[in-house]
């Protein structure tokens, strides 16, 4: 007769070891840590609530940049204002009737944290790559 492997897994984590498995590495996914305790991803979910831990993402705080990007990017828009009260640039943009769209899809990371423990930050991505002329 064949023994089903799902009822052989034990049903218990110890609690102690598991908050201490997921403050050394609060990034773990359950199913990461359900395989480093042999149980069930929903074993690992039911003991994190129980220990009062709780599923943050972090959170995405702007792009953070030097003291010399910012000048440039002030130098940049010094350059533009000049040129267009030189040239009057701002009248030679042409407008068509598409719509772009940039769908960026970026998943963020997750952590387990306590309920009142702010999640870490991570800078946002760039939507588009730098072009160099």
């Amino acid at each position: 007769m064949d023994k089903d492997l799902k009822h052989d897994k034990p049903t218990k984590v110890d609690n102690a070891e598991l908050k201490a498995i997921v403050e050394a590495d609060p990034s773990q996914t359950t199913s990461e840590i359900a395989a480093g305790c042999a149980v069930s991803d929903k074993t690992v979910l039911i003991h994190l609530k129980q220990i009062g831990k709780v599923k943050k993402l972090e959170r995405w705080v702007p792009h953070e940049l030097s003291a010399g990007n910012r000048q440039t990017r002030v130098d940049c828009c010094v350059t533009l204002l000049n040129r267009h009260y030189n040239e009057g640039i701002l009248n030679r943009i042409i407008t068509c009737d598409k719509k772009w769209i940039l769908y960026d899809n970026r998943k963020r990371s997750s952590q387990w944290l306590n309920p009142g423990q702010p999640a870490k930050s991570c800078p946002k991505r760039k939507l588009t790559q730098k072009n160099y002329l």
